[in-house]
C-alpha cells in the first residue's frame, strides 16, 4: 500500500480527458495503472536506474546500473516523463 507520504509524482490521465491510466512515482518504484483495453500496468523498481531515453516518441528505455533494459509504452506522456527521470536520476540516490 502506498502512503501519501511516499509519493514523489503523480498523474492521473482521466482528468485530462485523453487516457484511462494513472501514473504514481514514489522514491523508490513506478507505479502505472489503467483500465483501458490498450493500457500497460508497469510497477518498476527505480533502485539501480542509470538512464532513461526516448527510443521512439511514445517509448523510454530504461537503463539500469546492472545492464538491464526495460523499454515502456508511455503514449503521449514519454516527454513529460523523460525528464522528470533524467532530473530522478541526476538527485543524489539517498
Amino acid at each position: 500500500k502506498i502512503k501519501a507520504t511516499d509519493i514523489v509524482a503523480m498523474m492521473d490521465d482521466t482528468m485530462l480527458g485523453s487516457g484511462k491510466s494513472g501514473f504514481v512515482v514514489t522514491k523508490d518504484r513506478f507505479f502505472s495503472g489503467g483500465t483501458d483495453i490498450f493500457s500497460t500496468n508497469f510497477d518498476i523498481d527505480l533502485k539501480g536506474l542509470k538512464d532513461v531515453e526516448c527510443s521512439r516518441k511514445d517509448h523510454l528505455v530504461f537503463t539500469f546500473k546492472s545492464g538491464e533494459k526495460q523499454d515502456l509504452f508511455f503514449s503521449i506522456h514519454a516527454p513529460y516523463f523523460l525528464v522528470f527521470f533524467k532530473s530522478y536520476i541526476a538527485e543524489p540516490n539517498k
